[in-house]
């Protein structure tokens, strides 16, 4: 399908701002996660047929580091040779009735459903958007959001699809899940080091496809200070919106966890400095640090004070997610953790796929000011 662009990323990071800023303008759609259940269903079937251990089957669209890691080619290789069969297309489609992770929904959610047959999931699923979407002549392309979804980018890229990974500082992110009205928009509460991975997830991928064709990361910092030149300016003009459109749009309330001023205002910048402890803020730092460093956001403390806070830990109880258990910081989430800190740091070691996902992220997260 032409014309669809994909944009993911870390929870309450900015993707419905970034979805709705690409949309701006005549002939083009926003569609928030319409199918978000479907993504998982996809890489449950994988990791079925990879006969995975029980613990990234619990939650399939994972932070892919340690215990849930799974490789990028072998998934994408899923994506572009895999044919469901019309069962699986009616159950993961079925499976979101009343489900309040579904933004978008159809008037006939199983309309599309014979054209997908025999199509591999992506040509699939992307011709399903495009029948329940793209629906009048005025809607000639597609901007297509979901969360936790960036291990569908290199399959999306290969097919032909623009996509795009926000990122946004960790600690603002987990601030506007934790506080505020956060729960809200993420249901309940995750523990600490799960979003912090989740966090690392976008930005490894970030960090690793920055020089794909196709593909393009945001900060979100520089979307709400300056929409017009992070888009109009620096995109393809084939997905830069249209700058009169975001000018009439920037005033529009926001989903924000904290006021009216919303996703869209700089006055989202920094809140993590009034809505998080001092201890979650050290935490956040001492385990997203070197993506930090790597993306250009600013930290404070050295390798060996991050060591410190590693070696301290945080309390991350898994409340109300006991699908999330594995999370709760013990001794082996403290060696993961220590073990990355030592391989970003020291010349010696070797990459690790589940600890960096990407021998190129890996390589970027080493010279970028992190081993001091």
């Amino acid at each position: 399908m032409a014309g669809l662009t994909f944009v993911t990323g870390a929870p309450r990071s900015g993707t419905g701002l970034l979805a709705e800023r690409l949309a701006a303008g005549p002939g083009r759609r926003c569609v928030p996660q319409p199918v978000p259940l479907v993504l998982s269903g996809l890489k449950q079937a994988f990791l079925a047929r990879q006969s995975a251990p029980a613990q990234p089957t619990v939650y399939p669209l994972s932070d892919q580091q340690y215990a849930t890691y799974t490789s990028p080619a072998e998934f994408t290789n899923f994506l572009e040779k895999e044919i469901p069969n019309r069962e699986d297309w009616i159950h993961w489609l079925g499976s979101m009735d009343g489900y309040s992770g579904q933004y978008t929904r159809p008037a006939a959610p199983l309309n599309g459903v014979e054209a997908m047959l025999g199509r591999s999931p992506l040509e699939a699923l992307s011709g399903y958007l495009a029948a329940n979407y793209m629906t009048s002549d005025a809607v000639n392309s597609i901007v297509w959001k979901e969360t936790f979804a960036e291990e569908f980018v290199p399959g999306l890229l290969a097919a032909g699809h623009h996509c795009l990974v926000i990122v946004r500082d960790p600690r603002d992110s987990i601030a506007s899940q934790f506080a505020g009205k956060g729960e809200q928009f993420v249901g309940g509460r995750r523990p600490l080091l799960f979003v912090c991975r989740q966090w690392r997830k976008s930005a490894l991928f970030a960090l690793a496809m920055n020089d794909t064709p196709g593909f393009h990361t945001v900060r979100y910092e520089s979307l709400v200070r300056n929409p017009i030149s992070t888009l109009c300016d620096r995109l393809p003009s084939e997905i830069a919106p249209d700058a009169e459109a975001i000018r009439a749009a920037d005033c529009t309330p926001r989903n924000s966890s904290f006021s009216q001023a919303g996703s869209g205002s700089t006055q989202t910048i920094g809140r993590h400095k009034a809505h998080l402890d001092v201890g979650t803020n050290a935490f956040i730092e001492a385990i997203c640090g070197a993506e930090m460093n790597a993306l250009g956001y600013e930290t404070s403390m050295t390798l060996a004070e991050r060591k410190i806070v590693i070696e301290r830990g945080c309390h991350g109880a898994s409340v109300g997610r006991p699908e999330l258990s594995h999370y709760v910081w013990n001794d082996s989430r403290r060696e993961e953790e220590l073990s990355r800190l030592h391989a970003i740091q020291q010349p010696d070691c070797s990459f690790s796929p589940k600890a960096f996902l990407f021998k190129h992220a890996y390589d970027r997260l080493r010279t970028a000011g992190n081993a001091r």
